[in-house]
């Protein structure tokens, strides 16, 4: 693939939109030519309360796949539960994660459950990406998505529970020019 180029200028050559209407720039100062400014892409879904139980069986999807030659890169995660019922069944160790849908290096991050779905009040956790290596670089999984899972096993009761992911789509093929 191509790299990107200004295709319409907003102000002379230094700022303009590519042909995919990402936000170019060029600055001599810095030696920045055709750069581009990565947007941070949102996505809420609530999931029910029948969802959140069977996390451990079954996975479900909170952000999908990118698309042949991107990735995602997640930088934060909130998780928010609504007072009321209670989550039942949590267990010792059981955390709830969220991960690649496949890859080598899945982990993205994870919150303890202890405490906040088997609360009956409301309740927020935030979660950063980890790198479970130790090595603090993370891998570049292509067309994967992102999953919600639960470590242990299966819970039961609850009310549904609201995912904000906040992340990157990074075009891998651009990085090979």
């Amino acid at each position: 693939m191509p790299k990107q180029t200004v295709q319409t200028n907003v102000h002379g050559r230094r700022f303009g939109l590519s042909k995919t209407n990402e936000l170019i720039f060029n600055d001599a100062n810095t030696v920045q030519q055709d750069a581009i400014l990565i947007p941070k892409h949102h996505v809420m879904i609530e999931l029910t309360a029948a969802q959140m139980q069977t996390g451990f069986s079954v996975p479900i999807t909170i952000v999908a796949a990118p698309g042949a030659g991107f990735a995602l890169l997640v930088s934060e995660v909130r998780v928010s539960k609504a007072a009321g019922t209670a989550f039942a069944g949590i267990a010792a160790g059981e955390d709830l994660i969220v991960v690649h849908t496949a890859g080598t290096d899945p982990l993205v991050t994870t919150i303890e459950t202890t405490g906040f779905l088997d609360s009956t009040s409301d309740e927020m956790r935030i979660g950063r990406a980890v790198d479970v290596s130790g090595t603090y670089d993370l891998t570049a999984l292509a067309n994967t998505g992102i999953d919600y899972e639960l470590l242990v096993g299966d819970i039961t009761g609850g009310s549904p529970v609201v995912f904000d992911v906040y992340y990157e789509r990074i075009d891998l093929t651009a990085l090979a020019a």
